[in-house]
């Protein structure tokens, strides 16, 4: 493994080889880099950066924008960000800033690359799309920002294995009315956003975290731990066709979004242990006119509900004889709202659950911190049911494990109850 820099311009240094700060490649020289080398960017970069390798060598490169000496930034005016790295295998991106005032899609990962990772990257101020997968690979973002982009912050199609994590996103939207903070679009068959936060999605139709999965079949689709608060539109939606990846929303906290979750497809949707607020048009939206004709499998469990006055809490209407709708032991602050396919008015609580919905849950005030945590009292303590079988142990959104009795209900997970097994 070799370290090798490069810089704007080419009077920094009259012998160049690459290996220092010092004797930096610049921008227009033939860069080639071999298996395991490492780039570092230095300075900013105001044309698309092309890259290059060796030969035929097969990837296994890091370009890096943290050295010590100067740190790396891509701030182009036309174009994109990055080009040439569409067929090169485990490449990773570490620590770099992308930004381009065209619509151009910041970077694109095309077909054929089988890894790419972005550690610690931001993208800022982009005019179209800031980072693109279209890859048949494996596609990681951990620990990166995504700041004032006029579209999406990630977009990914096709790429079978994806891993979001660590992220923060703010501002993102808005090139079209349906642009969202997080897209997983067809093709994604095993993906994970976990532990992100996204804040004033811009787009008015478009969502915080939006999946729209229909054309593969199997597989989950896994959102862990996340927050999305202040979007214009949708904070959290998921469409599927029939037999698509499952959708599990866990852990998650919702605020001020029009929608709070919205179900429109066929596949099976499960939301655990999430906290909703402040929605201005419904809680939980499931089926209606706009959605694709078919069946909806949405199950929820644990759930608190603080949807904003005037709104309805569970918006459901089915599209099939085989839709199904389950909530449990979850819990409505206020005065909530429920419409049924079978009425298509709202109705009170006590309408709901005679209508045979959410026997094992209350309409009471959940007595919730300023972290959304229950506080001493509350009803949501220890009352939770257990959802995860065999499969592995969840985290509440702060960390926290549940265990398998004294469940809390909503995000956050405490040990106030007495009967909870830490107080045994």
């Amino acid at each position: 493994m070799t370290d090798f820099y490069i810089r704007p311009g080419t009077s920094h240094s009259v012998s160049r080889d690459g290996r220092s700060y010092a004797t930096a490649w610049g921008p227009g020289e033939d860069v080639g880099l071999g298996a395991n080398d490492v780039l570092y960017l230095c300075g900013t970069f105001p044309t698309t950066f092309q890259i290059k390798w060796n030969g035929n060598v097969s990837g296994h490169f890091q370009y890096r924008g943290d050295a010590p000496e100067e740190a790396g930034q891509i701030i182009v005016t036309s174009g994109a960000c990055l080009t040439g790295a569409t067929t090169k295998d485990y490449v990773q991106y570490i620590g770099l800033v992308f930004s381009t005032s065209t619509t151009s899609d910041a970077v694109t990962l095309d077909t054929g690359s089988s890894f790419n990772d972005f550690i610690d990257c931001t993208f800022q101020n982009c005019g179209g799309r800031a980072l693109r997968f279209k890859t048949t690979g494996e596609c990681h973002v951990r620990g990166c920002s995504f700041l004032n982009n006029f579209g999406f912050g990630v977009y990914a199609a096709n790429s079978p294995d994806l891993i979001i994590e660590n992220c923060y996103f703010e501002n993102n939207g808005g090139i079209s009315t349906n642009d969202d903070s997080i897209g997983i679009d067809d093709g994604c068959i095993n993906a994970i956003v976990r532990d992100c936060v996204v804040v004033g999605s811009n787009s008015i139709d478009g969502s915080g975290i939006d999946i729209q999965d229909s054309s593969l079949s199997g597989g989950k689709i896994q959102v862990l731990r996340c927050s999305v608060t202040g979007s214009e539109g949708t904070n959290y939606s998921a469409t599927g066709g029939v037999g698509g990846p499952d959708v599990v929303f866990e852990g998650c906290q919702s605020s001020t979004g029009r929608i709070g979750y919205f179900v429109k497809g066929k596949n099976d949707v499960f939301i655990y242990n999430c906290n909703e607020s402040d929605s201005t048009l419904n809680g939980i939206k499931a089926g209606g006119t706009t959605v694709d004709t078919g069946e909806i499998q949405l199950v929820v469990s644990n759930c608190i509900f603080e949807t904003a006055g005037g709104a309805t809490t569970i918006w459901y209407v089915d599209n099939g004889a085989s839709s199904s709708l389950s909530i449990n032991n979850s819990c409505y602050a206020g005065t909530p709202l429920f419409t049924r396919y079978e009425t298509a008015t709202n109705e009170s609580f006590a309408a709901w659950q005679g209508a045979g919905y959410d026997a094992d849950s209350v309409n009471s005030d959940p007595l919730l911190d300023g972290n959304l945590s229950p506080q001493d009292g509350s009803p949501c303590l220890g009352v939770g049911v257990k959802w995860w079988g065999n499969d592995a142990r969840p985290s509440g959104y702060d960390g926290e494990p549940m265990p398998d009795t004294k469940i809390d209900v909503g995000s956050i997970q405490t040990t106030l109850d007495p009967g909870h097994p830490a107080n045994l």
